[in-house]
């Protein structure tokens, strides 16, 4: 499991929040 992919999902649920 790379960090960048857990980095770039938390990333887009935290824009996804924010939009919501």
């Amino acid at each position: 499991m790379s960090s960048t992919s857990i980095n770039s999902m938390f990333l887009r649920l935290s824009t996804r929040f924010k939009s919501s």
